[in-house]
């Protein structure tokens, strides 16, 4: 035989001896059960990938996978015929054991939001924008404080501007319509809804109309509620609570009552309003008096005026006189045309009035008076 062969056949019986002994020690720890101190398992059930709320489940979204079974948790599933077919109460994420207190019954649909409300609580909702909702970071679950807003308003008896804690340590139900935390990460929420009592929530409604609320985050591990005092324009402005140098006994806004009171002890911290003016009926003014003077040809007449309201008296005056020039009646200028002017602007054939004729004898003016006179007698 060759030395090449040779060689071969010893390597090959070498590694079959190795396999053989192998397998031998194989099926003897299958038949003789576990080593003393190795680790016992279990097989159970977990999600092969993330499974959401209410999803229904089936067999391509689990997988059975070995524990150890000193740390298998309390209702971990190990048979497939318990969980098909039934919904998730809460989110599965990938390796997750699927346990049998986050699922419901079989043929369950699921819970609805008023099933998770405590009895003698109700959940009351508020709008928040970014900044009233703490940057979107409070999530179904936490814990918060409610603070109010109010403004100067005389007419609903708040005397100035005030920020008053009036709620503390106030459950969060839900963020939008989430009512349970499927995540860590923030929210941009429009509405928060809190658990509150019945007397709380009418507590919440009244702020809500008189001023803006704001939720402030507090920490899980913190139950105290601790009195506030609140804090107004004059105690911001002068740096001393209150404004003045002394701090005030602290008055805490825990109940409706406590709101009223503040709001009651503001209006009579404001000034009485001065009382209307009494309207008085004026003097009637006195009726004008005049007088007015009427001329009639050669009669004046007075006219006195004492009353708007009734005709005027008339009073007679002394007749006037035609040599009155301010009375006297106008006299035509104009000469006629038949008439021709002398050098003087007389008439030639008219002798004066004033001026008797040569012989003593009436003037022809006055003899047709005459005739005039004599006939009428």
């Amino acid at each position: 035989m060759r030395p090449k062969s040779l060689v071969l056949l010893i390597l090959a019986l070498g590694c079959g001896l190795v396999a053989s002994i192998g397998i031998n020690q194989v099926m003897a720890n299958r038949h003789a059960g576990p080593a003393p101190g190795a680790v016992e398992t279990t097989p159970i059930f977990v999600a092969l990938g993330e499974i959401g709320i209410g999803d229904p489940l089936t067999a391509e979204m689990l997988k059975l996978e070995e524990w150890p079974k000193e740390k298998v948790p309390v209702g971990a599933v190990s048979n497939l015929q318990d969980l098909e077919g039934r919904r998730c109460k809460q989110r599965f994420y990938p390796g997750e054991p699927i346990l049998e207190a986050k699922l419901l019954a079989p043929g369950e649909k699921g819970q609805s939001p008023t099933d998770l409300i405590p009895k003698g609580y109700r959940v009351v909702s508020i709008r928040v924008d970014a900044v009233s909702s703490s940057s979107g970071m409070i999530l179904p679950g936490d814990r918060v404080d409610l603070l109010v807003h109010v403004q100067e308003n005389p007419s609903k008896g708040i005397s100035q501007a005030r920020t008053q804690t009036f709620l503390q340590n106030v459950k969060v139900f839900a963020v939008d319509d989430l009512y349970s935390r499927e995540n860590e990460g923030a929210v941009s929420a429009k509405t928060i809804s809190l658990l509150v009592t019945p007397d709380q929530a009418e507590l919440v409604m009244l702020a809500g109309n008189l001023g803006t609320l704001q939720l402030v985050m507090r920490s899980a591990n913190d139950d105290s509620n601790e009195p506030t005092t609140g804090a107004d324009v004059q105690e911001l402005l002068s740096g001393t609570e209150n404004g003045s140098g002394t701090s005030a006994a602290p008055a805490p806004l825990s109940s409706k009552e406590d709101l009223l009171s503040l709001l009651n002890q503001a209006k009579e911290k404001e000034p009485a309003a001065p009382p209307p003016p009494v309207l008085t009926a004026a003097p009637a003014p006195a009726p004008d008096q005049f007088e007015m003077l009427v001329i009639k040809g050669p009669h004046a007449e007075t006219m006195q005026f004492t009353d708007v309201r009734r005709p005027p008296t008339s009073t007679s005056g002394p007749a006037l006189s035609p040599t009155d020039d301010e009375f006297a009646p106008a006299t035509d200028s104009t000469p006629s045309a038949d008439a021709e002017p002398t050098a003087d602007g007389a008439d030639a054939d008219a002798p004066p009035a004033d001026e008797p004729s040569k012989d003593g004898e009436p003037s022809s003016g006055d003899t047709k008076n005459d005739a005039v006179s004599g006939g009428t007698s």
